[in-house]
């Protein structure tokens, strides 16, 4: 580490640091210039207001890089450590107040700056646990189908999904002025109902009945007068009134309102009071039924919070948002926060901010049928539906149930599942992974399928440990979060557990030798280890064949 000697003359691989934030959503900035007189650049956000909180990176994590030999790799010593702080993102617009940087550290190698961790993965302490229910009840996916396809809807069921996430699109439902007929939708309701699970209906897009311009109609175009708006709202209510809302987790307002994509053009203003309008008249309709803010694409808590502050939005029930990105899930965790500081000032303490749509392309991850684009997605997927777990989030959706029939490569492979020609479909490893820690936990068929489920402490950040105490299953499901790095962990246990990889298999990189000791290496890019003690049946290799099996079908396909 520096201490009082020359840092021109440590190569430095890894650095620490503490911040200080007046409020959150602040961008921490730090550089470091190598000897070369390359520079390398790390972007955080500052999610803590107030508290002092410790941010650690390698050079290897940097997110970017230029001057010197512009490689990458760090030459020689340092000649310089920059820290910035940019405000333009903060939720408190308002915030006064000075970024303090505290005791920066420098370390010669990665494994200096994160030695062997020890925890016992099945401690519980109070306050640990995050919530008791069935974690079906927070999982979901979205659909692009009316009529159910109840093949797809019940692999998804088999594997832990208990949501469904449908537009229910205003000009299919009201094709006469007044007159709604919503029997499309009762099929799918019922056959939901028959598996168990619940519809999220998104009450969106334009209708020609009503379109007041500009021009000529445009679904995605925002209704901003009042003449419009007053129409959406009575659909809404109309909807409210006809759905039982023991069968729904609740109405969104509209799918993404805060991009031109599908709000057009760009206010908040006018969405606010669409919104507003559309709460009064549900709530007017059907007091019971929940009501959802339209999930924002990413986590846009300035648009959120300008919606927020047109009306007195009191009764609204679920703020979303729709966190994509192509990094790891688990960088999720800043901007929610920031989103949870503005509802709280809205709202108070009792409106949620869940993950509404989220998902993963394998297309981002190069050519989307090779075997390791398909396993990035499938340990992304997993990652992100357990740390929305781990998070307290009361509802995570997939995007989505099946890849689409398109041309553009981004959006025909966000699937779980891929379909044939014939209709047939096939798992693809996503769900695999899905499937199995559904099947580890054991409570498909439990006659109380609740579990409590805890984040267990782990002296480090950058490792996840997710506890779950079912019926007849206790299961830690631990991870490394770290793009690429692995981290050796002594597990404290009193029984010898089994440990499984994310399809599994038995799981290699862990030695039991010492008694009472498990030495668990973790890598990132393999995924979450699945610990278990009292586990189900489940026969060695029989995911590991599922998902060969898998990989097969998409081969041929």
């Amino acid at each position: 580490m520096v201490g009082s000697f020359d840092a021109s003359k440590l190569s430095c691989q890894a650095v620490s640091f503490w911040v200080q934030v007046p409020a959150c959503g602040a961008l921490v900035v730090l550089r470091l210039t190598d000897s070369g007189g390359q520079t390398f650049q790390k972007s955080m956000i500052a999610e803590e207001e107030g508290d002092w909180v410790n941010y650690k990176t390698t050079v290897a994590a940097f997110d970017l890089h230029w001057g010197g030999a512009n490689d990458g790799v760090f030459h020689g010593g340092i000649s310089g450590i920059s820290l910035l702080a940019d405000a333009s993102a903060l939720s408190d617009s308002t915030a006064q107040g000075s970024v303090l940087f505290d005791l920066v550290e420098c370390y010669t190698s990665s494994a200096e700056l994160y030695p062997t961790i020890s925890f016992d993965p099945f401690a519980t302490s109070s306050g640990s646990r995050i919530a008791k229910r069935n974690p079906r009840q927070v999982l979901g996916v979205n659909i692009h189908f009316v009529e159910p396809n109840t093949a797809a809807l019940t692999m998804v069921h088999d594997a832990g999904i208990g949501v469904v996430r449908m537009d229910l699109i205003w000009s299919n439902v009201e094709r006469q002025k007044g007159v709604y007929d919503f029997s499309g939708y009762d099929h799918l309701v019922q056959a939901l109902v028959t598996l168990g699970m619940k519809a999220l209906f998104i009450v969106d897009y334009g209708n020609s009945l009503y379109y007041d311009g500009p021009g000529d109609f445009d679904g995605d175009f925002g209704p901003a007068s009042d003449t419009y708006q007053s129409a959406y709202a009575r659909f809404a209510a109309a909807a409210a009134a006809h759905f039982d809302q023991d069968n729904l987790i609740a109405l969104e307002l509209w799918n993404e309102p805060n991009i031109v994509n599908f709000w057009w053009p760009h206010s908040a203003y006018n969405y606010s009071n669409m919104a507003y309008k559309a709460l009064v008249a549900i709530k007017d309709a059907n007091p019971d039924m929940p009501v959802m803010l339209g999930g924002t694409a990413g986590v846009d808590f300035n648009f959120i919070d300008a919606v927020l502050s047109e009306h007195n939005f009191g009764g609204l029930d679920i703020v979303s948002v729709h966190p994509y990105r192509q990094n790891n899930p688990e960088t999720y965790l800043p901007s929610a926060t920031c989103a949870e500081h503005v509802v709280k000032s809205h709202l108070g303490d009792n409106v949620p901010v869940v993950s509404g749509e989220w998902g993963y392309s394998t297309y981002w991850f190069g050519e989307p049928t090779n075997s390791e684009a398909l396993h990035q997605q499938a340990l992304y997927c997993l990652r992100e539906m357990l740390f929305c777990l781990y998070t307290g989030r009361e509802l995570a959706v997939w995007y989505d149930i099946i890849n689409d029939a398109t041309d553009n490569k981004q959006e025909a492979n966000f699937g779980l599942l891929i379909k044939a020609g014939d209709g047939t479909l096939s798992p693809k490893p996503s769900y695999i992974a899905l499937k199995t820690w559904w099947d580890l936990l054991g409570i498909q068929n439990a006659t109380n399928p609740d579990c409590s489920y805890y984040a267990v402490a782990t002296t480090a950040t950058h490792v996840r440990c997710l506890l779950f105490k079912c019926p007849d299953t206790t299961l830690a499901a631990v991870w490394e979060t770290r793009d690429g790095a692995a981290q050796t962990v002594d597990l404290r246990v009193k029984h010898q557990p089994a440990f499984y990889d994310m399809y599994g298999d038995p799981y290699a990189g862990v030695d039991c030798a010492t008694d009472g000791v498990c030495t668990l290496t973790l890598h990132e890019d393999s995924g979450p280890v699945f610990i278990v003690v009292a586990s189900p049946a489940l026969r060695t290799g029989t995911c590991a064949l599922l998902l060969c099996v898998a990989l097969a079908l998409l081969t041929l396909l």
